[in-house]
């Protein structure tokens, strides 16, 4: 038996990672695969453990590849510790904003979900209709207040302050919009490569294009302009 829940996260984070403290600069590399890279860094040096653990080496380029799946898996181990901690330790000041409640951490394509749920022995008998199957949907709006399941959803990014090579296109095309100062300002936005791996991916390196800063921009200028 289980709570099962179908909606999205309540929250969704774009976490982005600061390389400042890397003794190298990440470069994307091109894949087969429209819309999707490799990350690249041409030293291990200086990177933090859930970096350095997370580092494939390509037998023949010589290139060390960030692994999206490694790096979340690592993330998730991080937040269980984190989380035991703040369980298991008074000095923690929200040490007990867990009580009563269950954590699951788990990847959720590119990003990692942290849930938080009741336990069973928090359902009264009024309640028990509530628990239904591992293949049963259970909808949040069918929830007490009280006993809704949380979620929350980050995702690893790196961000760049420049235009990638691989949609280079979209500078050039003919349009009549976005608008030549639209464009510029789109740019200067720079982009984000997420941990997400395409469907035929077998290197388990590739990471996805991001634009998601720059369509919160264009989205903005054609609510203002209606």
């Amino acid at each position: 038996m289980a709570l099962c829940y179908t909606q999205q996260a309540d929250s969704d984070f774009m976490y982005e990672i600061d390389t400042t403290d890397f003794n190298t600069t990440p470069t994307l590399e091109d894949t087969e695969h429209p819309g999707f890279v490799n990350l690249c860094i041409d030293s291990k040096e200086h990177l933090p453990n859930i970096f350095l653990n997370s580092v494939m080496e390509n037998e023949i380029t010589k290139c060390l590849r960030i692994s999206p799946s490694k790096i979340k898996l690592h993330l998730t181990i991080a937040f269980a510790i984190l989380i035991s901690r703040m369980k298991n330790n008074p000095e923690y000041i929200d040490h007990d904003i867990f009580e009563g409640f269950q954590t699951r951490i788990e990847i959720i394509g590119p990003a990692v979900r942290f849930k938080c749920f009741p336990q069973e022995q928090m359902f009264e008998p009024g309640f028990t209709s509530y628990m239904v199957g591992e293949e049963d949907e259970l909808e949040d709006t069918d929830l007490p207040k009280s006993l809704k399941v949380r979620e929350i959803d980050v995702a690893l990014t790196f961000r760049f302050n420049d235009w990638p090579k691989q949609a280079s296109g979209w500078l050039t095309r003919q349009r009549k919009w976005p608008n030549e100062s639209l464009l510029k300002i789109s740019v200067d936005e720079g982009f984000h490569v997420v941990a997400k791996s395409s469907t035929n991916d077998t290197t388990n390196s590739e990471w996805r294009l991001s634009f998601a800063r720059v369509d919160c921009i264009l989205l903005k200028s054609i609510s203002n302009t209606s």
